[in-house]
């Protein structure tokens, strides 16, 4: 099971942040309430790459909700996630994956944003090999507040 909810990719992105938006706090921190969602999805996977489990955890909105793939290809990621429903699961699945020794690196492909939704394409490097991803997240007061897994491919 590749990063259950560990989507989208760090560190290049083809979209770029406005210098107005309000600056991120550093490692171990959340981030400001008025973060351009960009940013807080990229502090979201940099935390996960460098398995960070505090910053990534404070970077959920309390109400936070992950979605998974839908078996019908006429539905996107329609489904609440089996194992994130809430922020103690959200602890324990990724204490779990973080303290793996196989780590999986997320990397970005590209990113572009409307309003609360960013929609980021990449690429999970996995032990077992590279997996393609497409996820959207909304963003809310500088947090995660949804993640919709639409798709993943291996290459």
């Amino acid at each position: 099971m590749p990063w259950v909810g560990f989507s989208l990719m760090a560190a290049v992105s083809l979209a770029t942040v406005s210098s107005a938006a309000a600056p991120l706090q550093g490692p171990g921190e959340c981030t400001h309430p008025e973060a351009a969602p960009e940013q807080v999805v990229r502090k979201l996977l940099d935390a996960g790459n460098r398995s960070d489990l505090e910053t990534w955890l404070c970077l959920f909105h309390p109400d936070a909700r992950q979605f998974r793939r839908s078996e019908d290809p006429h539905r996107l990621a329609d489904r609440p996630s089996a194992t994130v429903t809430d922020a103690a699961s959200r602890r324990r699945v990724y204490e779990e994956i973080f303290s793996r020794p196989d780590k999986t690196r997320a990397e970005i492909l590209g990113m572009l944003s409307l309003g609360e939704l960013v929609v980021s394409r990449g690429v999970f490097h996995a032990p077992t090999g590279p997996i393609q991803t497409l996820t959207i997240y909304r963003v809310h007061d500088g947090r995660i507040l949804d993640i919709w897994d639409v798709e993943q491919q291996r290459d």
